[in-house]
């Protein structure tokens, strides 16, 4: 029995060296590694810069902004709304980016100033956060995107909107409340400088410190009931 065992181990080694040999000569082991950096960057290609976002962009380039537009500017809690069919007075242009950034935001401006709109509202940082920037960093940024606008589009409104909660026990622990309340007093000092309405409507989607289940079904976007409570915000901005 001892004999067997030792012959099939000598065996295994032997055949274990062979293949070794064989994958060294033929320049496997680079081609495996090449392969895993591949799909390595891609995947990290795809996160920085995912389809969706690809399609938004290159669809707002072709379509245009007029002086009479109203243009809802940011993330996907401007995306997932009807906007055009919540206001009496038109036109009004979903320019919302799922998982876009003050980054993002900054980037792809020209698109809208380039049509001097008559007003643009703003909701962006969100992601910012769940991402791990600064609270700097997107104050920077969001001071840069307000010049931007003041600058190329002089005669358009710029309203901004609060960031607003999320239910940690849906969305996790990727954004915690506090970094959003204190990113909205400063938003709210940012406005003020640039001499603009801020529409802080993050307190009435608060149960207790999180976004009231009833607002949401995932812990960060709003159903229904709690885009009424935008809408129902921003009305005196826009229907006038």
């Amino acid at each position: 029995m001892k004999k067997r065992l030792k012959i099939s181990f000598i065996i295994n080694v032997v055949l274990l060296t062979a293949l070794i040999t064989v994958l060294v000569q033929t320049n496997s082991f680079a081609v495996m590694k090449t392969k895993i950096g591949e799909r390595t960057t891609a995947t990290q290609s795809d996160v920085l810069r995912p389809a969706h976002y690809e399609q938004r962009q290159t669809l707002f380039e072709r379509l245009d902004v007029t002086k009479e537009s109203t243009v809802m500017l940011g993330d996907s809690m401007i995306l997932y709304n009807e906007w055009a069919e919540e206001f009496t007075e038109g036109p009004i242009l979903n320019r919302g980016i799922g998982g876009d950034t003050t980054f993002g935001l900054l980037k792809r401006l020209d698109t809208i100033t380039n049509g001097q709109p008559k007003r643009i509202i703003i909701m962006i940082g969100i992601n910012d956060i769940a991402k791990g920037y600064s609270e700097n960093q997107i104050l920077k940024n969001y001071d840069e995107i307000l010049s931007t606008i003041e600058e190329k589009s002089p005669n358009t409104k710029i309203i901004i909107t609060s960031v607003l909660p999320v239910n940690n026990e849906l969305y996790g622990y990727r954004i915690h409340n506090p970094q959003v309340i204190h990113l909205n007093n400063d938003l709210q000092k940012l406005a003020s400088k640039h001499q603009i309405p801020m529409v802080n409507i993050h307190d009435q989607f608060l149960k207790g410190d999180q976004l009231d289940l009833k607002y949401t079904s995932d812990g960060l976007h709003l159903n229904g009931a709690g885009y009424a409570i935008w809408v129902n915000a921003l009305k005196p901005y826009i229907e006038k």
